[in-house]
Order: C-alpha cells, then sequence, then structure tokens
C-alpha cells in the first residue's frame, strides 16, 4: 500500500541482465541533484524508516507492512519487483515500490517522501519509474491501494493516470479505503494480442 524519471525526464539504463529498464534520470531540486536509482542493499533501511515514519505518524503498522518493511528485498526484488529511491547527494528523500502481485499485475506500493520534499515532483518522479519498470516487466495493469484522507496522495496518483476502482474485499490493509488501476498497454498475460494490437475482449 502507498503515499520524473523516464521518457522525456532523461535516458535508461540497463542494470543487469534480466532485469528491467531502470530510470537514471535527474533534476535540480532544492540544494542538489535529485536521482531516481534503483535498489540496492545499503539503501534498504532507508525503505523501512520512510515508510514506518509516515504510517506511524498517520496510520498503524499493519502486518502486511511488517512483512514488506522487515525484508524489502525478500519481499519486493527476489519476486521481480524493484524499489526506487530519490537521493539528493547522500540523503534518501523518497522511495516507491513495484511489487509483482500476479502475472501480469503490478502494484504501486510504499510510497514515502521526506516532508521537506514533498510537492516537488519527488513522488511523480518515482510514480513514474515504477510505472515504466512494470510496463517494461511485461505487465498489462499497475494497482494501488490508499486511503481517502492522503487527498494529494490521490492527486498525484490521477496526474500519474491512475483511474478509481471498486475496492477489493479483501486488501490485506485495514486503512485501505481506495483502489486505483493502470492500464499499462500491454497484453493481459495469456491472452494473444489482436492483430492490430492491444488486448482480445
Amino acid at each position: 500500500m502507498s503515499a520524473e524519471t523516464a521518457g522525456p525526464h532523461g535516458p535508461m539504463d540497463w542494470r543487469t541482465p534480466g532485469q528491467a529498464w531502470c530510470p537514471r534520470a535527474s533534476v535540480r531540486a532544492m540544494s542538489g541533484e535529485l536521482i531516481i536509482e534503483p535498489f540496492r542493499p545499503a539503501l534498504a533501511p532507508a525503505f523501512t524508516r520512510l515508510n514506518r515514519q509516515w504510517i506511524e505518524r498517520l496510520f498503524t503498522i499493519e502486518p502486511a507492512d511488517e512483512k514488506v518493511l522487515s525484508d524489502p528485498e525478500g519481499a519486493v526484488i527476489v519476486p521481480g519487483g524493484q524499489i526506487f529511491f530519490a537521493r539528493v547527494g547522500e540523503e534518501t528523500v523518497g522511495t516507491a515500490a513495484a511489487m509483482v502481485h500476479s502475472p501480469g499485475v503490478f502494484e504501486l506500493a510504499k510510497m514515502a517522501v521526506t516532508p521537506a520534499y514533498q510537492r516537488r515532483g519527488v513522488g511523480q518522479r518515482l510514480g513514474q519509474a515504477v510505472i515504466e519498470f512494470a510496463r517494461s516487466a511485461g505487465a498489462d495493469r499497475l494497482f494501488l491501494l490508499t486511503n481517502s484522507r492522503l487527498a494529494l496522495a490521490i492527486r498525484l496518483y490521477e496526474r500519474l493516470g491512475f483511474a478509481l476502482g471498486p475496492l477489493p474485499p479483501d486488501t490485506g490493509y485495514g486503512r485501505a479505503d481506495v483502489y486505483m488501476e493502470l492500464g499499462l498497454g500491454n497484453p493481459p498475460v495469456g491472452r494473444p494480442p489482436r492483430a492490430g494490437g492491444g488486448a482480445v475482449p
């Protein structure tokens, strides 16, 4: 559950064989250059810290949170997802995860930005990184869960192209009361594409 990289913002580069394209774009932000970079073990504590801070400030850490925050590499990276970090110099100011949910479906989860860098485009950059990763990994759909109290976050997701949908009956989170989804343009897994492109209805 969650809270400007590829395309016009900069190039993409290949990290390791078998891994999807990862953004390496940057913009000038506050006193330094904002860089979006993918997971490395040394950054795992920042992912946990930033997410604990915002969740504990507004809600309560739940078992589903603990599963991801206690082992981000095992919960996100090993199954085929990615965690992105927004960094200025040596400081990590934001993070977001692209989590594998099911074949062809990813979740944008655990987005967090430090208060000093909020409303400066950091969340937009992280969201775009997750979208590009999921699309290049072959996903046809990306979804997220959030809470209706987080109005600024919901507006960010709408700018990224997400649309409101019906809340699933069992989200795994007590605080989740908003479901949003984004189609990524890839054919759904197990369904052949049309001759002219797109998925068979």
